[in-house]
């Protein structure tokens, strides 16, 4: 009986990952051979996604409790997250502001076209809801308890980190051909035909350690609420910094 609940939690796992790879990149490039906005794509999307996985996860063995969605743990599951989030926006913050690796500051096109309005309902809507919530929801709660249930936390760390990772990989690969890189970095010239996927393997690599991070605190917390905020503060100071860097230039 053991041998086949593990046998079903390890199918879900791997029908997990691959459903949430294609989603991501199959949308992702989807949009680009039509010429659309895949984040646009997203927004309209991902909330629909999100109550799939939530109804998903109600069903399944533990219901939301499985996942992290408890009252349980919440309180310092949350206060870790804030605390994670500031953490992990140091390092981009200082790229940004100090591009040790490009000659000129970073920027990125859909964020510097923004306006006031759009930015804020980005950081706040957009955000928290259509990323943190859905791709925490997705990793470090379903992904990960699939995992938890057959390995040692360690490799569900790992296993749930690496999709993370891969969920990137379009989306990683469009941001970096709509930013500066291309005519920024400050590289070798061999090295120069190679900006672009050297940045999609930093971008990657950079996600994926963030994802053991979130993970850590929801293995640490046995809650989803600490991840999602950590989430949200990291992208939500990211993209704040770079469009405060666009008015900057502007300005200049």
């Amino acid at each position: 009986m053991r041998s086949a609940f593990a046998k079903h939690n390890l199918r879900e796992a791997l029908f997990l990952g691959i459903f949430l790879f294609v989603y991501s990149n199959g949308l992702a490039l989807w949009a680009q051979r039509r010429g659309k906005y895949p984040e646009a794509l997203f927004r309209r999307l991902n909330p629909a996604l999100i109550a799939v996985l939530l109804a998903y996860a109600a069903r399944r063995q533990g219901g939301l409790a499985s996942i992290g969605l408890q009252r349980e743990g919440l309180g310092r599951s949350v206060l870790g997250g804030v605390g994670l989030g500031v953490v992990l926006s140091g390092p981009p913050l200082f790229f940004f502001y100090k591009p040790l690796l490009l000659d000129t500051p970073l920027e990125y096109g859909p964020i510097s076209q923004m306006t006031r309005r759009e930015l804020l309902k980005d950081v706040f809507v957009d955000v928290p809801i259509g990323i943190a919530v859905l791709e925490e929801l997705a990793f470090r709660g379903l992904l990960f308890s699939a995992l938890r249930r057959h390995f040692p936390a360690k490799w569900a760390i790992i296993g749930s980190s690496a999709g993370f990772a891969a969920w990137h990989l379009t989306v990683t690969a469009t941001s970096a051909a709509q930013s500066n890189l291309s005519t920024a970095a400050r590289l070798p010239a061999f090295l120069r035909p190679f900006v672009l996927p050297l940045a999609v393997a930093g971008g990657m690599l950079t996600t994926g350690v963030a994802g053991v991070t979130f993970a850590r605190l929801r293995e640490r917390t046995g809650n989803l609420a600490g991840p999602i905020v950590a989430h949200w503060v990291v992208d939500g100071v990211m993209i704040a910094a770079l469009w405060l860097r666009r008015g900057q230039s502007a300005g200049n």
